[in-house]
This record gives C-alpha cells, structure tokens and sequence, in this order.
C-alpha cells in the first residue's frame, strides 16, 4: 500500500497543512461558511451574523471566534 502525502475527508484533500475546500457552519448563527482554501489561523467573517471568526482545525474544518 503506498502512502499519500496527505489525507482524504469529506471537508476536501489536505495537502501541505492546507485543505482545498471546507464547509463548515458558523458557531454564533449556524449559517453555512464554505472557504475554498482554508488556512489554519485565516480570519474571516460570517456572511449571516457578520461574526469575526478565525480558522482552528483543518480536518475536520472548525471555527472559533476571534479573541
């Protein structure tokens, strides 16, 4: 069996710490966050609350309010 330089999920391939595509939900309105190239520590904002939130986790895709 031949190893893979990364993991396969359902959020996407990860690939250098780095997941092609994530979908995850917001943890202040539940709305639905996808970003195409999530970074670990990558800041953004809820579309739905307008919440400031900060990448976590890569797999699985989490989310966490900015301090």
């Amino acid at each position: 069996m031949s190893s893979k330089k990364g993991k396969e999920s359902e959020k996407g391939m990860i690939r250098g710490g780095q997941v092609k595509k994530g979908e995850t939900y917001c943890p202040e309105c539940d709305g639905r966050i996808i970003i195409k190239a999530p970074r670990l520590g990558q800041k953004l904002t809820c579309n739905d609350c307008r919440t400031r939130l900060q990448v976590i986790n890569l797999n699985p895709l989490e989310l966490d309010w900015v301090a």
